[in-house]
Formats: structure tokens, C-alpha cells, sequence
């Protein structure tokens, strides 16, 4: 089976989407001939790394800062419409470059966005089936009214949607009607990349980071909807009493500004650490490290939390983990299984959860092992590739294809 990526994130890097194309891809590269087109920047030598190829390429650029004329009404109208055409022009280029070199079963379309959407419009009317991969964030973002339509085509035309939780099939289902077939396929960990670090490694870092106490860590993209300054208030409402205890904040942000204020504002602020962007071995030593993990994402109009690896990444260690009760994270964390779900718009039962765990560590450690016997008997990549494989065989060589109406 050959299939094409288009995709605009780069493989791998540090973040959900791009992570879960990764290992996806290098789960089934032993069933499936891939090739992977990104207009992410990169190098000829990390691709070299990879166990798929990579073909880069320039997409047109986003509109922004002001272009020449935009203060009138007339031209701004004009200079929308030309590079919305460049836009389709540019989807229809890379769809047919795709089929005429690498001649693919189906393209999979592994984040929609504005560019996705034209890629999207190519293959329909060229003829060539299209897979998505729907995370959550994208199903419910705000575009622009033609824009809002499209997204809707986009994923009813699919020949397949894979979601990331069963929140987001949920949501994809609504989208589409009912029209389009969904799988859940939940993303997937790889134990042999985050083993154990030794002792002395791991005490080091701890050293150089100015970690010398117990710490609770919070770990992630610093955006809103994480509620990483929801943590530093629920921390603020327990430290007075838990003196030995600090809070380790790892990751960046658009949003890291908040969270800095969050924490200049608490009255413990020299027990907290805000890290901003690490390397995988400092993730596993602070993982390993660590009390427990706390990611409190909240619901925000217009984004969601569509699954939370980083759970599973914790719990792999063996640690119990905290997150909030919307969006996806059901699927990530069995409630008093394997952590705790919380209403993070009540910051009480958001400190209260964190006293729970660590006044009862017989509590902590059962979550967490229970955690880590879940991860890795579901969740390693090696087992969920299979739901892909069977999915996408179904549906692409299956005699029963789906209805696909071209250009609607």
C-alpha cells in the first residue's frame, strides 16, 4: 500500500500533531510505502533520519503585516482574491506533483487547515481518495464563512477520518452529518524512547536546573486552554502547609506571558520553576523525577483539548496525573484508574485533587502503575498501528467505496 503525507508540521517535533504523523508512520513503514511532503523547514540531514522520505517544498505565503494598497477598500478586496487563487493554484501544484511522482493509493491529510483545504478540493477533483486525521482543535476553531463550509466538504469528502479520542469522532460525526466514516485511533507512545535515566544523570540535571526539593510538574505548550495558571492557583492554595514541595513548569508558548504573571503573582513564587522549552532527555528525568504530573486544561470557546500525550508520557513513568474533565482527556485518563479528571473552573477542586495525591501516596503510586500497565498494553504505536491498517485497507480496497460526489 503507498500513501502520501501533506502535511504543513514537520516530523518529528515537539508537539502532538507532528508527533502523532511520526509515530504512526514509522509504526507501519514495514506495510505501507510512504512519502512525506511538509512545507515545514527542515534539513536534508534530519531528513536523512527519518525511516520514510521527505520532500519538502513552499507553499504561498500567509497573509501577513500589511501588503501594498490594503489601505483601500477595493484593492485589499483584490489582493485577497489573488492570493486565494495562488492558494488553490498552489493545493492543485502539490496534489498533482504528488500523484504524478509517487502515484499513491490515497493521500492523507495529516492536519486540516486553509492550506489542507485546498489539497483537499485537488484531490476530489482529481479523483485520488484522501485519509484525514482529526485532532479536535481544527473542528472547532473559528474561520471565515466560505472557509467554515469548506472545512465541512473537506471532511465529509474524506474516504476516512481517523480521530484522536472518541470526543473528537464525536465531533467530527457532527461536522459531517453522519456522512463520514470515523475511527478512533487514539495516539501512541513508544516505550524504547523513554526509558529510565541513571541516578547520578538524573541528579545532575536536578542540580542544574535548581530543583533541590520535591516538586509537582506541569508540563507542555504554554497556551491557554492547558491552564498551566490554573496550576500555579491550586499550587498557591496548598504550598502554606507543604513547604517541602515546589512546582516544576517545563514547555512554551504564546501564552507564557500568563503564566509568568500567574506565578509573580503567587505568594510562593520563589517555589516556582517556569523551565520554557526542554530536550526529550530532560522531559524523561523530570518525568522521573517528579511527585506527580498536572496538566489542568480547561474549556475554552473555540479550542479544545483533543486527547493529552503527555499523560500517557507520565504515566509510563509510573506517575499519577491530574487533568481537567473536558475535550478528550477521557480517553487519556481513567478517572481514579490511572489519575484524576477535575472541574478545573473551581480552582478548590483543583487544589484539593493535588492534596489528595500528595497526602496519600499509597493513592499516587497505585494510579500510577495502574497508568503505566494501561499505557503499555494499549497504547504502544506497535498495537494502535493496527487500527490503521485495517481501516485504511477497508475502506481504500473494500468494494463497497464510499460515495464521493466530485467538487461538492
Amino acid at each position: 500500500m503507498k500513501i502520501s503525507v501533506l502535511t504543513t508540521d514537520s516530523v518529528p517535533l515537539l508537539g502532538g500533531i507532528s508527533d502523532y504523523t511520526h509515530g504512526l508512520m514509522s509504526s507501519t513503514v514495514n506495510e505501507i510505502q510512504w512519502n512525506l511532503r511538509t512545507s515545514a523547514p527542515g534539513s536534508a540531514e534530519e531528513d536523512k533520519l527519518l525511516p520514510y522520505p521527505v520532500h519538502r517544498f513552499a507553499i504561498v505565503p500567509r497573509l501577513v503585516g500589511n501588503r501594498f494598497g490594503d489601505g483601500l477598500a477595493f484593492v485589499r478586496k483584490f489582493n485577497t482574491l489573488w492570493w486565494r487563487l495562488a492558494k488553490r493554484k498552489a493545493g492543485y501544484t502539490q496534489v498533482r506533483k504528488t500523484i504524478v511522482e509517487d502515484r499513491p493509493d490515497a493521500i492523507l491529510i495529516s492536519r486540516w487547515n486553509e492550506d489542507a483545504h485546498w489539497w483537499c478540493r485537488a484531490c476530489i477533483d482529481m479523483g485520488i481518495p484522501y485519509i484525514m486525521i482529526a485532532y479536535g482543535l481544527e473542528l472547532v476553531m473559528s474561520v471565515s464563512g466560505k472557509l467554515n463550509t469548506g472545512r465541512k466538504d473537506d471532511f465529509t469528502q474524506a474516504v476516512l477520518v481517523f480521530a484522536d479520542s472518541r470526543h473528537v469522532a464525536d465531533l467530527v460525526k457532527e461536522l459531517s452529518e453522519g456522512v463520514c466514516p470515523v475511527q478512533v485511533l487514539n495516539p501512541g507512545i513508544t516505550p524504547a524512547k523513554m526509558k529510565d535515566v541513571p541516578n547520578e544523570t538524573a541528579k545532575s540535571l536536578m542540580k542544574r536546573l535548581g530543583i533541590n526539593s520535591r516538586f509537582i510538574l506541569a508540563m507542555g505548550r504554554l497556551v491557554h486552554r492547558k491552564g498551566f495558571d490554573l496550576a500555579v492557583k491550586a499550587f498557591d492554595m496548598i504550598a502554606e502547609d507543604r513547604s517541602n514541595i515546589d512546582l516544576v513548569i517545563a514547555g512554551d508558548g504564546d501564552d507564557r506571558d500568563e503564566v509568568i504573571t500567574a506565578a509573580s503573582n503567587s505568594k510562593h513564587s520563589d517555589r516556582i520553576r517556569i523551565l520554557g522549552s526542554i530536550s526529550d532527555l530532560e522531559r524523561n528525568i523530570l518525568l522521573q523525577e517528579c511527585e506527580f504530573f498536572i496538566m489542568p486544561n480547561r474549556s475554552v470557546e473555540g479550542d479544545l483539548e483533543g486527547f493529552g500525550i503527555v499523560f500517557l508520557q507520565a504515566n509510563l513513568y509510573g506517575k499519577a496525573v491530574i487533568g481537567g474533565n473536558n475535550g478528550g482527556v477521557g480517553d487519556a485518563v481513567l478517572n481514579e484508574e490511572t489519575g484524576l479528571l477535575v472541574d478545573t473552573s473551581n480552582t478548590s477542586s483543583l487544589a484539593f485533587s493535588i492534596t489528595r495525591l500528595l497526602d496519600d501516596k499509597e493513592l499516587a503510586d497505585s494510579l500510577g502503575r495502574a497508568g503505566k500497565d494501561r499505557v503499555l498494553k494499549e497504547f504502544k504505536w506497535s498495537l494502535l498501528s493496527r487500527i490503521f491498517l485495517r481501516g485504511t485497507q477497508e475502506f481504500l480496497f473494500s468494494t463497497c467505496k464510499p460515495d464521493r460526489k466530485k467538487g461538492q
